[in-house]
């Protein structure tokens, strides 16, 4: 079932993504870059007036350094030419190669922030919000010591790319046992959340992570929005890993379900109105949930909330 519901939603979310942002050239062979929203044979020129009023810029592009030719064929020359500087490293042929640019530059350099001694509380198993290092001597200055679920969003999938060894995760500094206890770590400390404080129905807030190797709420609002993101990381976790025979994966696809099971997004939705709210707000007098005046109403990471939502009745 929750491989099923990984398929429908990877189909909706390619379908939108198809709908909404059409190509920027008309020969796809000659398209190097896609800007989202450039539509089938419109040119700079005609996606905005004056290139100052764009709201997407081309990596690398120098101020004053304006196309003065965009006819067909001649476009991706331009970029060539005058806009393309990622670095010295990579040349613009070798970006085009995505899987080469995930392997040997994203992944790496980005997997830094999830070890113990950088972006992860090794009591709680959780990322922090971000750190600030000094860019001259690379010492850590501010540690934001609180987290959110939009957070394990991003730090579950990328610990199961170590622990299946994906391509670029094999040279991270980080062992699939290592990866797995840090898993266990991180969904024994949101359960834990979850049986403490029985008012978030499952879900989790912003939260403060403290000393003692626990997380508490740091304010009373519950975000959908990013709690559809860390549901479908758990769906994500269940999918790859349920047919596992390594003991401690069975254990985090057992506690990721148990998780899953405790959320009920009919909480954020008002019937009356027919929206889905994007946070509430918790009384702790009553208990009660109120609903705030943001809406989920965009086809982008708010979208993973109402599609559980719906696939889940």
């Amino acid at each position: 079932m929750i491989k099923k519901r990984v398929g429908v939603f990877c189909f909706l979310f390619l379908l939108t993504t198809v709908l909404s942002r059409p190509s920027y050239c008309e020969y796809w062979d000659d398209c190097l870059l896609v800007l989202p929203g450039i539509a089938s044979g419109e040119y700079p020129t005609s996606y905005c007036e004056y290139w100052d009023d764009c709201l997407l810029v081309l990596p690398g592009i120098a101020s004053g350094e304006y196309p003065n030719d965009v006819s067909e064929k001649g476009f991706s020359k331009i970029l060539l030419d005058n806009f393309i500087n990622f670095s010295d490293i990579y040349q613009f042929q070798e970006i085009i190669e995505l899987d080469n640019f995930i392997q040997l530059e994203l992944v790496p350099k980005e997997f830094i922030f999830f070890n113990h001694d950088i972006g992860l509380d090794e009591k709680t198993g959780l990322v922090y919000d971000h750190v600030r290092i000094l860019v001259d001597s690379g010492k850590i200055t501010q540690v934001g010591n609180y987290s959110a679920p939009s957070k394990f969003s991003l730090q579950i999938p990328v610990l199961l790319g170590v622990i299946q060894q994906k391509p670029g995760f094999e040279n991270v500094g980080m062992k699939p046992e290592e990866a797995r206890d840090i898993l266990v770590s991180t969904l024994s400390t949101i359960s834990d959340f979850i049986d403490t404080y029985p008012e978030y129905r499952g879900f989790i807030p912003w939260v403060e992570i403290n000393f003692d190797g626990n997380i508490s709420p740091s304010d009373n609002k519950i975000p959908s929005l990013d709690n559809g993101q860390f549901t479908w990381a758990l769906v994500v976790l269940v999918s790859a890993l349920e047919e596992s025979n390594n003991d401690k994966e069975c254990l985090l696809v057992r506690m990721a379900k148990d998780i899953l099971k405790a959320q009920d997004y009919s909480n954020f939705y008002d019937s009356d109105l027919g929206i889905v709210y994007g946070a509430v707000g918790l009384s702790f007098d009553t208990g009660e949930w109120v609903g705030t005046n943001y809406v989920l109403n965009d086809m982008f990471e708010g979208t993973m909330a109402v599609l559980w939502g719906v696939l889940n009745g």
